[in-house]
């Protein structure tokens, strides 16, 4: 039997002694069905992109805050536009434009 890319399982039926019939499974492929809808998974991606490039932009502006608040007193107030427009660039880099064309 030849088993294609395309097959999910192989069912054997037979027959018993007393009449009745038992289904036996051959072959059951590991290959998972899919779980979401295709009309939604670019607006997924989307989604899922977005929150990707927010937590890479929290954790940078994280972390240079605590450095700015570090090099000097009340220095994170002064570095913060800063620290937040290069924070931003840093999660723009994130997000490729011509992934969702």
């Amino acid at each position: 039997m030849a088993k294609s890319g395309t097959v999910r399982r192989i069912t054997v039926l037979k027959h018993g002694a007393d009449g009745q019939v038992s289904a036996h499974e051959i072959y059951k492929s590991d290959k998972k069905k899919a779980k979401g809808t295709k009309a939604l998974s670019l607006a997924e991606k989307l989604v899922r992109t977005a929150a990707k490039v927010n937590a890479t932009v929290g954790n940078d502006y994280l972390a240079r805050h605590e450095k700015s608040r570090r090099k000097k007193r009340d220095g994170w107030l002064m570095d913060a536009p800063r620290n937040a427009m290069r924070s931003g660039l840093k999660g723009m880099k994130r997000v490729k434009i011509t992934k969702f064309i």
